[in-house]
């Protein structure tokens, strides 16, 4: 009896058997799209972990962090912020620089302008829970940051935490393309008026940045120009657009612009009522 015993808690803490609980619980909120329906189920996994908080182990097989992940994504993608920040924030689901990030894409994410802004907050909770951002925290929350100006901060706040994140091309594109999004207190009226003029401040802070990575020796991709050309469309600095992808035609890693650049250059051109030249 004892060794049937051993054997079934040994096959309970199998790998084989913990991913089967893991499938199990995200299968069932997968099942569901309803945002106060996934509010219920949230409260009721949160009673589970807290009744087996007294052991890390038993917490750990309920759910594992990387499933505790995958619920953050689940919700978020659900539109169950409320339930997504409850549970990420409960300290029975054992948060981490993983569920973090994963929170940051979400909410930067959301057309709801008030979840939207909660993003970079989080960087916030992770400074006080002593958790260290990487490069994909900044690039998740990169999505949530409209015009060059906020970008520019968001890249300076990166480089505070030195070594742990690092200052890569994903980075970069992601604060460039941050610069092709009009702040939110612009108005459409002030918005149509700064591009018709070219007093679009975006497009010089993606210049400067582009130029600021290849001083650092970074390697622009073509994701990287694509959101230089988005950035020029919003100013209609053609004539800048049309250099980039010259210059790309030299770069032999970009000699061959994908569907976005050519997109882009595209909406460029028709941005300033250029069809001739978008027709060649």
């Amino acid at each position: 009896k004892k060794a049937s015993g051993a054997k079934r808690l040994q096959s309970d803490r199998s790998p084989y058997n913990r991913r089967r609980k893991d499938e199990s619980i995200i299968s069932s909120f997968s099942a569901v799209d309803n945002v106060e329906q996934l509010s219920t189920m949230v409260d009721d996994l949160i009673c589970k972990l807290e009744n087996s908080s007294g052991s890390s182990s038993s917490a750990s097989r309920l759910i594992s962090p990387r499933e505790v992940t995958s619920l953050i994504r689940l919700l978020g993608a659900r539109g169950a912020y409320d339930a997504m920040l409850k549970f990420l924030r409960h300290p029975a689901s054992r948060p981490n620089v993983f569920s973090y990030t994963a929170a940051c894409a979400s909410l930067a994410q959301s057309s709801n302008p008030t979840y939207r802004s909660q993003s970079a907050s989080l960087l916030d909770e992770m400074d006080r829970m002593g958790i260290q951002p990487s490069t994909y925290t900044f690039t998740a929350i990169m999505l949530g940051v409209d015009g060059g100006a906020d970008a520019m901060k968001m890249m300076e706040k990166a480089r505070q935490y030195g070594d742990s994140v690092d200052m890569n091309v994903f980075i970069f594109n992601s604060a460039i393309h941050a610069c092709s999004r009009n702040p939110p207190s612009t108005s459409k009226t002030d918005r149509n008026k700064m591009s018709a003029d070219g007093q679009n401040e975006g497009w010089q802070t993606a210049l400067l940045l582009f130029r600021q990575m290849k001083k650092e020796n970074i390697v622009p991709n073509e994701q990287t120009y694509a959101s230089l050309l988005h950035a020029c469309g919003k100013s209609g600095q053609v004539k800048l657009a049309l250099s980039f992808l010259n210059e790309m035609k030299t770069n032999p890693s970009t000699r061959d612009p994908d569907e976005k650049v050519w997109g882009a250059i595209l909406q460029v051109l028709a941005s300033a009522g250029d069809y001739k030249k978008a027709m060649k």
